[in-house]
């Protein structure tokens, strides 16, 4: 389908600048304002609904998109729904559920895309589950049958170019490839070289867990609730609808799982106390050697990791904006940094800069 024949509805149109120059259309749209959906939306044939992420406010945001839909005259609108939302015990799922009966209601032909768990909901657990040895969950031994993103895309992709009819239609799409948490960490260990085991919580001994780490509690409480309802089954189904709309098998966790740890060998964010290190994005610390040095081995460099400064007060010294950043909060810092990792450390006019081998950078 050419570009151009493509809207892409956006809340910033400043931020979809990358599929405007590849001549897809952008509108603002915005969920929770109304008066944006009518003009986003004309000429619209087919629209692709994808639910909000303001749980809790999701039904009306939803109901909004469905009037002005309607109003525009759109012939299909394709639902990002959760995997038997009919049933499901996920708390999540009543918003689909509700959101399930407006569209019905509505008069536009429907079509529900009933999407199961993102395996890139765990699979962002990795670097804290290597650190510590452990994934934490709340599932038992009950399968889930995830997916991922582009999985799940080109399911939706499938269905709004398709030359069937697909009004009236349900996809349940979960994952061919089924495993329990305990074989997502023995993968984990098998690829990471270290041993990570599964530590089955109870709901709220997780969120607990959750809290600890970070999380507000509400959130917390979502991810428990869910894991436990994934123990009742809630992300499990076999009846493969999934590789069959998209003309593949869905990709496999082993396969999820060594693209993420590519990934987070070139741009794992990585904190502990003091320290806070990013490789493609920026470095802000105040450090001790032993800090800077664990911090680098949780990276997992491949190569040994190039630096470019941020100087006193934010200030940028000269260098090559591809390479990843360092900001220290004191010139003095910066000496003992270049020490750590073995760089050179001289003065510049604003500020100090590392260098490699005599390479300024």
């Amino acid at each position: 389908m050419p570009a151009g024949e493509i809207a892409a509805l956006v809340r910033d149109v400043g931020k979809a600048s990358d599929l405007a120059a590849k001549g897809v259309v952008v509108h603002e749209a915005d969920y929770s304002r109304s008066e944006t959906l009518g003009p986003a939306l004309a000429g619209v044939d087919t629209l692709l609904l994808i639910s909000g992420n303001e749980v809790g406010h999701r039904v009306p945001q939803h109901k909004a998109v469905i009037d002005a839909a309607r109003t525009a005259g759109v012939k299909l609108i394709a639902y990002t729904s959760v995997l038997h939302a009919d049933t499901s015990p996920l708390g999540l799922a009543e918003e689909h559920r509700q959101t399930e009966a407006l569209l019905r209601a509505s008069g536009v032909p429907w079509v529900l895309l009933r999407n199961s768990w993102y395996t890139e909901n765990y699979i962002a657990s990795i670097p804290a589950a290597i650190e510590h040895g452990a994934v934490l969950g709340s599932a038992g031994d009950t399968r889930i049958a995830s997916a991922t993103r582009v999985d799940f895309a080109d399911a939706a992709a499938a269905v709004l170019v398709a030359q069937e009819d697909q009004a009236g239609r349900i996809y349940e799409l979960a994952g061919d490839e089924a495993y329990t948490l305990a074989e997502f960490a023995d993968e984990l260990s098998r690829q990471a070289g270290k041993t990570v085991i599964f530590r089955n919580l109870s709901e709220a001994d997780y969120k607990a867990a959750l809290v600890g780490a970070g999380l507000p509690e509400a959130v917390a409480a979502m991810l428990a609730q869910s894991d436990a309802a994934a123990g009742q089954g809630a992300l499990f189904d076999d009846g493969h609808q999934f590789g069959r709309l998209i003309g593949r098998p869905t990709t496999p966790l082993k396969d999820a799982i060594a693209a993420a740890r590519s990934v987070f060998r070139t741009s794992t964010r990585v904190e502990s106390p003091g320290i806070f290190l990013d490789r493609e994005a920026h470095v802000a610390f105040d450090f001790d050697c032993s800090d800077v040095g664990a911090a680098l081995d949780r990276l997992d460099y491949r190569e040994p990791p190039r630096f470019r400064l941020i100087g006193h007060e934010g200030e940028q010294c000269p260098s090559d904006a591809s390479v990843p950043i360092v900001g220290v909060n004191r010139d003095r810092h910066l000496a003992p940094l270049a020490r750590c990792i073995g760089y050179e450390h001289r003065a510049c006019n604003r500020g100090a800069a590392l260098g490699i081998g005599g390479e300024e950078t």
